[in-house]
């Protein structure tokens, strides 16, 4: 995979993560809890006696500090498609397995398989529709913009022709 054009591209693409990754992260939860809860597959009475916003506090808490352990927004894994795409595939097995683990031990309630099932759903469909859509703005971001690097080529011409030819208009 190609690196980043420029250092603003790679600025854009981290706000663009972390803003789309903390909203995906609530709305898989609230989606989640209501999905379960409509369809009677959680007594929400229970949910709430256990301490519903305590679930979600811990739900974010623990979102951060794993994104954080596993530097998810770091500049060395923001440097290419393939890290993004692993420390994003690491990030979410670790806290979906700290998560269900938080839960089924603190915050155990009727139904918990459903709401943990339907949190891990959701929050792979938006890492992997999230990553793809990164991949496209990755790569056509620069082009449509025309964003170039500069540059120059210090030597003899006839060591040079060899090397200058490898480069187009279209990088």
């Amino acid at each position: 995979m190609q690196k980043y054009v420029q250092n603003r591209v790679l600025v854009c693409i981290k706000i663009l993560l972390v803003m789309t990754d903390a909203l995906c992260l609530n709305l898989a939860f609230v989606l989640s809890y209501s999905w379960a809860s409509s369809n009677g597959l959680i007594d929400v009475q229970e949910l709430r006696s256990s301490n519903y916003f305590s679930l979600w506090a811990m739900y974010n808490l623990i979102a951060l500090v794993v994104s954080l352990y596993l530097q998810l927004y770091a500049e060395k894994t923001m440097d290419r498609l393939e890290h993004i795409f692993s420390a994003t595939l690491r990030t979410c097995v670790l806290f979906l397995l700290i998560f269900g683990a938080y839960t089924w031990v603190g915050h155990a309630f009727s139904g918990l398989e459903w709401f943990l099932g339907a949190t891990a759903i959701l929050l792979v469909l938006y890492c992997l529709i999230s990553r793809f859509m990164l991949t496209y703005i990755y790569t056509q971001l620069p082009k449509r913009f025309n964003w170039h690097k500069r540059i120059a080529l210090i030597g003899h011409n006839d060591y040079l022709d060899a090397v200058s030819g490898t480069f187009s208009q279209e990088y």
